[in-house]
């Protein structure tokens, strides 16, 4: 199955059309160094039957390779998507538009990943977060394992201010990549 993240923040989030580094940052959990002519390799050899279909082209590849930036040093563990088809064990296909979002082909990033861990997950329209259907306290370790400030995170999801209606807003899964994640 197929991940796709996005390398800008969306046009309702207050960072909008800033680079969302996510891909930089799970590059970085496995690490690739990225920066390297050995991951353009990689990137050749992972996006091979999509040259040779002609749906993608070396100049896709080598602009993405380009287009990563050199700097970025923190580490996504996880990511969060709506609904509950993932489970542990199942193989994630990681990939990013080439272009334009749904109007380009996508590049796959990385090898097929294996999925850790996922739990159940859930923000209510003001903020209140549950984990496994429990009320959780882990919302900065949240935001940080997802690669976003705890203000990013709360702009994406568009939370506003905690109060006490639990009118669910969000369900769906955290998917861990690493075995250092234990909520």
């Amino acid at each position: 199955m197929t991940i796709t993240f996005s390398r800008q923040f969306p046009g309702y989030h207050v960072r909008k059309g800033e680079n969302t580094f996510f891909v930089e940052q799970l590059l970085n959990e496995f690490d690739i160094d990225y920066r390297a002519s050995t991951y353009m390799n990689m990137l050749h050899n992972i996006n091979s039957d999509k040259l040779l279909a002609g749906k993608l082209t070396m100049k896709d590849l080598v602009d993405f390779h380009l287009s990563l930036s050199p700097n970025v040093t923190d580490k996504k563990l996880t990511t969060i998507r709506s609904g509950h088809r993932w489970v542990a064990g199942k193989k994630a296909c990681l990939r990013v538009w080439s272009k334009k979002p749904y109007n380009s082909p996508q590049i796959q990033f990385f090898y097929p990943t294996t999925v850790v861990n996922t739990y159940k997950f859930g923000i209510s329209d003001y903020g209140l977060m549950s984990l496994n259907d429990q009320s959780t306290g882990y919302y900065g370790e949240i935001c940080k394992n997802d690669g976003l400030t705890p203000a990013d995170f709360r702009s994406w999801f568009k939370m506003k201010d905690y109060d006490t209606c639990t009118n669910p807003v969000f369900d769906g899964q955290i998917i861990s990549f690493s075995d250092k994640i234990n909520y």
